[in-house]
């Protein structure tokens, strides 16, 4: 990553601007397959060779800001890179067509953020400068509040940027006020300098502070309520960038902290533990719940932040106890799974998006029969949907595997801690499991099966787009089949992270029992294409007959008397009534009328914690409006305030406050 193309390629971006509506996809797509190659090849380097790059980039308001690339940001640099390439395509070959309407101006505004976005998420995994991480940290934020308010004509979009900018300037004030601690400690502002400070002092706290600033970047519950209004709100590929890079930069600062953790292991253990459960099983609850299909898949990202924040904390967990296979186990399978997660719902997140723009709606009530006139996306929805269920050949399986496995080995003999958190650890992992399938087979079922309820024709067309989102789903059952090509550099980067004594003996047991694993997957796979094969061969001079569905004897089937998305998990909403609040609204009959005219009926599942927050923050913003008294118009009493203000800052200054 030298660093002349390394200041160069974001500049090169404002190009953008002067290209014809053609070549601007292109052009940002170049930019970015380059700035990913520059960007893999020390990520290489430090995963494989154990060649870490040091830098040192200059900064205008410091002397440098330091730059280290080593195995845990390489894991996420290449996460970062393989996504955004993905996306390049994704914009060139459909994106810029469907979804971005007529307007060049926004056309290059929005491609311009999505490149530097790329950059300021490099720059946050590999800063090791507190100032330079921060500053990268923020222009993160603002090129993703500007990319979800792009084309933003809704009044209810621009509500959800300004939310989702608020609630990122928290996570960020907390992150201020950890490193500001931290350098009134130790005078260094640093990542280097969280390992000086824990060793002198208690690791609770400021970790605490890290955690909570953390977990609203991961959308941990309740720090969430920005995630699911987001997704839905955004277009196809920069959805499928959040899901699958932005939320992971809140798991690389969690586990980087984690990383200088000296004491105090069993409360973090215990708190991470306690928020992961309960966001695993409220995420995946809401997700089978919903009828939007974007809304179904942020949720259901909000559930797999939730399994690799369990992954996390059962690192802690036997860091605590001194249980070195929990260890590995735990942190490995966590960043198993934070890799799984973020080409998994890339791959969701992009082909759901060409059905939405192929439909014009993202109610999968308004759906049905999709797979008729778009089997490409279709399939490629289905292949994702079974992976992100953890289902084998695909690579949510060996993480979560990694996960129980450790679990599993672990119950017995290490103590109340352990035991509870594990037993809590393989339900919340079993039932998320079999809810996701729920969620996701309700959104195949409805939206993708049985009859249209939109006229649609099959213009389906092989492009770039489906060619990138293949080679993604190719990525994830090839890593699913043969783990042994990336479980090696998790657990490298898991021993060489933290201390492990016994790692070599654990990685060789695990390696051996994953390999077994692997040859099972490997004759299931076989098993299924031998099959195939076969019915080809049977089938290859006999004409197949196609017919309509059989409807139980129904003569006349309509759209209308299928299921829709609310019946089919409408008991499950029952069941889980107190993790939702149903809201319904029907017209009134009138007693007089006879008979009655068409009346319409509405119900809504909506999200404890956004509807209890609602009252505080309306009670707030009541208060706020009273401050509208100082806003009178008038230039000299705006003047006046700056010289008060002055004032004040004068005075802290002379009493030594500040």
């Amino acid at each position: 990553m030298p660093q002349l193309p390394l200041i160069l390629l974001p500049l090169l971006a404002l190009a953008v601007f002067a290209l014809p509506r053609k070549f601007k996809a292109l052009y940002t797509g170049l930019i970015t397959l380059a700035t990913s190659c520059l960007a893999l090849i020390p990520a290489f380097d430090a995963l494989v060779n154990s060649v870490y790059l040091q830098l040192a980039v200059p900064l205008p308001l410091a002397q440098h800001g330091s730059i280290l690339v080593d195995k845990l940001s390489a894991l996420f640099v290449g996460i970062t890179c393989i996504v955004f390439t993905v996306s390049a395509f994704y914009n060139h070959s459909h994106f810029a067509r469907h979804e971005l309407g007529k307007n060049d101006a926004q056309v290059s505004l929005h491609l311009f953020f999505q490149v530097q976005l790329l950059y300021a998420l490099l720059f946050v995994l590999v800063a090791r400068d507190a100032f330079l991480f921060l500053f990268a940290w923020e222009y993160m934020a603002i090129c993703s509040f500007l990319l979800l308010i792009f084309n933003g004509h809704e009044r209810s979009k621009i509500r959800s940027a300004i939310a989702f900018f608020i609630q990122m300037h928290a996570g960020f004030f907390m992150l201020l006020l950890a490193f500001a601690r931290i350098e009134n400690a130790t005078e260094s502002f640093s990542f280097d300098a969280i390992g000086s400070y824990f060793a002198l002092n208690a690791n609770l706290p400021v970790f605490l502070l890290f955690f909570f600033a953390f977990s609203i970047k991961a959308g941990l519950v309740p720090m969430h309520t920005w995630l699911p209004d987001t997704y839905s709100k955004m277009p196809a590929s920069a959805g499928g960038v959040m899901s699958g890079v932005v939320t992971n930069m809140g798991i690389y600062g969690m586990a980087r902290v984690l990383t200088y953790v000296q004491s105090d292991f069993l409360a973090i253990a215990s708190i991470i533990l306690s928020v992961s459960l309960f966001t695993t099983i409220y995420g995946v609850c809401m997700a089978a719940i919903q009828k939007d299909i974007k809304r179904l898949l942020a949720y259901s990202s909000i559930e797999n932040m939730g399994i690799v924040g369990i992954g996390l904390g059962l690192g802690m967990l036997g860091q605590a106890v001194g249980n070195d296979f929990l260890m590995i186990t735990g942190f490995s399978g966590a960043l198993l799974h934070v890799f799984s997660h973020a080409l998994v719902k890339a791959l969701l997140f992009m082909s759901a998006g060409s059905v939405c723009a192929k439909v014009g709606t993202q109610n999968l009530e308004r759906m049905g029969g999709l797979i008729k006139f778009m089997p490409r996306a279709s399939l490629l929805f289905l292949a994702g949907s079974a992976a992100i269920c953890a289902l084998p050949p695909f690579m949510g399986f060996v993480s979560e595997f990694v996960l129980y496995s450790g679990v599993l080995g672990s119950l017995r003999g290490w103590g109340y801690s352990v035991t509870g958190f594990g037993v809590a650890s393989l339900a919340a992992l079993s039932a998320s499991g079999g809810v996701a399938i729920l969620a996701f087979s309700k959104a195949i079922g409805i939206g993708f099966l049985g009859q249209s309820r939109s006229t649609l024709t099959d213009t389906e067309a092989r492009n770039a787009s489906y060619y990138a989102l293949l080679a993604l789903l190719g990525l994830v059952v090839l890593l699913g089949a043969f783990p042994m090509l990336f479980v090696k550099s998790a657990y490298q980067i898991v021993t060489v992270s933290f201390p492990i004594p016994d790692a070599v003996f654990i990685r060789q047991s695990m390696i051996y029992t994953l390999s077994r694993a692997s040859v099972a997957v490997g004759c299931m796979l076989f098993l299924a294409g031998g099959i195939f094969a076969l019915r080809h061969y049977l089938l290859r001079k006999r004409k197949v007959a196609q017919g309509p569905t059989w409807a139980c004897g129904a003569t006349v089937a309509a759209p209308r008397v299928q299921y829709t998305a609310g019946s089919y998990s409408g008991e499950f909403a029952a069941l889980t009534q107190p993790l939702n609040r149903s809201r319904r609204g029907m017209e009134s009959v009138s007693k007089d009328s006879i008979f009655p005219t068409e009346r319409r009926f509405s119900s809504v599942l909506q999200d404890i914690f956004r509807t209890s927050v609602r009252p505080l923050i309306k009670r707030v913003s009541l208060q706020l409006n009273k401050l509208a008294i100082f806003q009178t118009g008038r230039v000299h009493h705006y003047v006046l305030y700056a010289l008060l203000f002055m004032i004040l800052i004068f005075l802290l200054t002379y009493f030594n406050f500040i």
